[in-house]
């Protein structure tokens, strides 16, 4: 595969089928990022339909105390942020894309995770920053993650002091009425 970064360096010189693989290569990084997408959103929405689409058959993923095939991490997962939280937000950073060939690829993208819980000295935030290790690969022209680690860098417990009045807001919701299913 040539590198997208030395077509780019010399545009003049660059072949047509240059140009369509330095294409191609920019509208896979879009699809893979769109998995990821995907996947937070499922997850803050409690969505076991759209979580079900970011993931190959027999894929794996390790989230430390959640870990297993996705058959069976999926309903873990879902099982434990609508049991355990009260809400749950993911914030993606960057990612990392290294290509290891035109149809598999090894990714790196950070995160943020605040979830919602009630404990007994009321309501409060655990945060959570760190990445996630993937590997994704192209399987009948879709790309999904074929093999996910999370590999957490920090965490915090801080308690939730509310300054926003929630009738003024259209508040989030963990199922298909939230606003992010309105087209």
């Amino acid at each position: 595969m040539t590198d997208i970064r030395d077509i780019a360096t010399d545009l003049g010189s660059a072949s047509i089928d240059d140009l369509r693989q330095a294409v191609q290569v920019l509208m896979d990084e879009r699809e893979i990022r769109e998995v990821l997408y995907r996947y937070v959103h499922a997850c803050d929405r409690l969505d076991d339909e759209e979580l079900r689409t970011v993931y190959h058959p027999g894929a794996y993923d390790d989230h430390g105390p959640l870990r297993g095939p996705e058959s069976e991490f999926i309903p873990n997962v879902l099982a434990s942020l609508a049991t355990a939280y009260t809400f749950c937000s993911h914030t993606l950073g960057q990612s990392r894309i290294d290509w290891i060939d035109a149809d598999h690829v090894f990714v790196e993208t950070y995160t943020i995770a605040v979830t919602g819980r009630d404990i007994d000295e009321g309501e409060v935030l655990d945060v959570v920053g760190g990445r996630y290790i993937d590997k994704l690969s192209r399987v009948d022209g879709v790309w999904k993650i074929a093999d996910r680690l999370f590999a957490p860098d920090y965490d915090v417990r801080i308690p939730r002091t509310r300054w926003q009045n929630p009738d003024e807001w259209t508040i989030g919701r963990r199922d298909r009425q939230d606003a992010s299913y309105d087209r």
